[in-house]
C-alpha cells in the first residue's frame, strides 16, 4: 500500500469483524473464568487433606475472577467502540489505541500467573496499537465525512 494514500473505510470492516470475534471470546471468558474459579475453590476444599490446599489455590482463583472481570470490561468497551468504528469516528481510533494499551497491561498482569494466556493478549494489544497509531489510519479517521444515517444514535 502506498504510504501517501489513506486507507478506505472498507478496510475497517476487517477490524470490526475481528472485534466481533474477540467479543464472542470475551463473553465466553467472562462466564467461564468465574465458573472455573468457583469449581477450583470447591475442588480444593473437598480434597483438602493437608490443610494447605485452599491457600495454594487462592492466587489462581483470584486471577480467574480478575480475568473474568477484565473480560467483561473489555467486552463492554469493545461493543461501544465497534459502533463508532462502523461510522469511522475519530474517537473510535483513540479508543482502539486505548484498547491496545489495555490488552498489553492485562497481558503483563497475567504474565505472573497465566504465562501462555498473556501471549495472545499482548499480540492483540500490540496489533491494535500499531494499526491505529499509523499516520494513514489517523488521516482516514480525521478526514472521513460520515453520512448522518451511519452515525450511532446520541447517548
Amino acid at each position: 500500500m502506498n504510504p501517501t494514500t489513506s486507507e478506505s473505510p472498507a478496510v475497517f470492516g476487517t477490524y470490526t469483524r475481528t472485534l466481533a470475534a474477540l467479543n464472542v471470546c470475551l463473553l465466553i471468558a467472562a462466564v467461564l473464568f468465574p465458573i472455573a474459579g468457583v469449581l477450583l475453590d470447591v475442588i480444593a476444599s473437598v480434597f483438602n487433606d493437608s490443610g494447605h490446599v485452599p491457600e495454594a489455590t487462592a492466587p489462581i482463583i483470584r486471577f480467574l475472577f480478575l480475568d473474568g472481570l477484565f473480560a467483561l470490561i473489555l467486552f463492554i468497551w469493545q461493543m461501544k467502540t465497534r459502533k463508532h468504528l462502523f461510522a469511522v469516528l475519530p474517537a473510535a481510533r483513540k479508543s482502539m489505541v486505548g484498547l491496545g494499551v489495555a490488552y498489553v497491561v492485562i497481558a503483563i498482569i497475567n504474565l505472573f500467573q497465566f504465562y501462555l494466556f498473556s501471549l495472545p493478549l499482548a499480540a492483540i494489544g500490540i496489533w491494535w496499537i500499531v494499526v491505529f497509531s499509523r499516520s494513514s489510519t489517523r488521516a482516514t479517521f480525521e478526514n472521513h465525512q460520515s453520512s448522518p444515517e451511519s452515525l450511532p444514535p446520541a447517548s
